[in-house]
């Protein structure tokens, strides 16, 4: 007699050969607790991907004229302190400014609690000097923070409408959003797990910060994503 396995999380894996149709593997759970098989509309939350669109937005903006690439970022951000720090600078994560979010146990954060893209910019915006050297690579979230609030700046919208409208709607990336609240409800997202001693353990934590991550998409408008960048 065949052993019944538990529900496991899961996963969708596309395979997209140039010249050739994608192939595209569903198997697994999106959600162990509702039972919820994945399927080709289920999103997920694709973490640090979403960089990509903000650091295209900002190349389309700077084509646009609507701001330069080597101009200091404290032109647009007037609470920058750090004044020597162009665009490109946070673009290419060659700013020096600290990863806020690295910087939240200092002022009393845990894991699980609840902060704002708002939170972070206040901490970067006490940071009066780089951490590295000018031309070095320091891998930051708050470089994308900030680029966000340039986009919404220079644009006068939201990161979210900007991008649905310059990007997501024309390529046809219809499954496609930035999570701005943690009370949003994405549709057909899958849940996150991890793996303990005593089973498969729910992880999503309550953050929500567009233009660094937060992005929800399908293995499809990925696919659609990384179709258009190539």
């Amino acid at each position: 007699m065949n052993a019944v396995r538990d529900p496991e999380p899961g996963l969708t894996l596309l395979v997209h050969r140039p010249r050739e149709e994608p192939t595209l593997l569903h198997t697994g759970l999106a959600s162990l607790e509702h039972r919820l098989p994945i399927g080709p509309d289920t999103t997920f939350n694709v973490g640090s991907v979403a960089k990509q669109i903000t650091s295209h937005l900002i190349l389309l903006a700077a084509r646009d004229n609507l701001l330069h690439l080597d101009q200091p970022a404290a032109d647009l951000l007037p609470r920058l302190k750090i004044s020597d720090v162009t665009v490109a600078d946070l673009v290419t994560h060659q700013s020096g400014i600290r990863d806020a979010e690295s910087l939240l146990s200092l002022v009393g954060f845990r894991d699980l609690d609840h902060y704002t893209a708002d939170d972070l910019r206040t901490l970067a915006y006490r940071q009066q000097q780089r951490a590295v050297p000018e031309g070095h690579f320091l891998y930051s979230n708050t470089n994308y923070l900030l680029l966000t609030e340039i986009l919404e700046g220079v644009h006068r919208t939201t990161l979210t409408d900007l991008a649905r409208h310059r990007l997501f709607g024309p390529l046809g990336m219809n499954n496609t959003r930035f999570k701005t609240d943690p009370h949003q409800v994405v549709p057909g997202a899958a849940s996150a797990y991890r793996a303990t001693p005593h089973g498969w353990q729910h992880t999503e934590a309550p953050v929500t910060l567009p233009g660094p991550g937060t992005l929800w998409t399908t293995a499809s408008d990925l696919d659609r994503w990384l179709t258009y960048l190539h």
